[in-house]
């Protein structure tokens, strides 16, 4: 009985490819026409289908990995030191490496004090990430969507920016609101008569570079 079934199964897989074959080697005229948009329509549902299926199959491994215990040791300590909060005390959001005069002199400072800290930037260039001291935790947190979600979860009881605006409607990045204070870093000495209005209206200090855009920013 078992001998039938498979050789049933066997030749009904046999003519399946010799139909496919007979289908792929004989083209012939196809009256048909498929209009530009169903085209571009059928090319995005396979692509999101790729896209999918391969999120799919990262979310998989990594909870396998999860389950087996192998989790590496650098997330572990990521965990541990997650839990006690160490770096929650100061975190700084950089834009990328177009701010790296800013931040350096900051970054400087707070290694050399032994102050802990945490560094978020967008920029994988940004050179501010190659510092390995163990005060300072560096994160490259992507940019677009991804980066403004994780901000706007962000645990700190101070953040320092540079970057206006964040909170305001209709911007991208808002104010997390685990954030106990949120400093604004002036990156030139300048006025702020080319921010936007009301673009500081969710921080809560603004470190000036001098008295005189006292009476701009008030």
């Amino acid at each position: 009985m078992f001998k039938i079934k498979l050789f049933c199964y066997c030749n009904c897989a046999g003519l399946f490819v010799l139909a496919l074959y007979v289908v792929l080697a004989t083209p012939q005229t196809a009256y048909a026409y498929l209009d530009p948009g169903t085209g571009n329509a059928i090319i995005y549902v396979c692509i999101s289908l790729v896209g999918a299926l391969l999120y799919a199959s990262k979310g998989a491994f990594y909870s396998l990995l999860k389950l087996a215990g192998k989790n590496d040791s650098n997330s572990k300590n990521k965990v541990s030191v997650r839990s006690k909060t160490v770096y929650d005390r100061l975190a700084i959001f950089s834009e990328g490496k177009s701010y790296l005069n800013t931040f350096k002199p900051i970054v400087d400072a707070l290694i050399a004090r032994n102050y802990p800290f945490s560094y978020y930037t967008m920029d994988v260039h940004d050179p501010l990430l190659e510092i390995d001291n163990e005060s300072m935790r560096s994160l490259l947190i992507g940019n677009g969507s991804m980066a403004c979600s994780k901000m706007g979860r962000l645990h700190a009881d101070i953040m320092l920016s540079t970057t206006p605006n964040i909170g305001t409607p209709g911007y991208p990045i808002k104010r997390s609101p685990n954030v106990k204070s949120l400093v604004h870093v002036f990156h030139s000495v300048v006025g702020i008569e080319f921010y936007h209005k009301h673009s500081l209206d969710d921080y809560d200090v603004a470190l000036i570079g001098g008295n005189f855009m006292i009476p701009s920013i008030r």
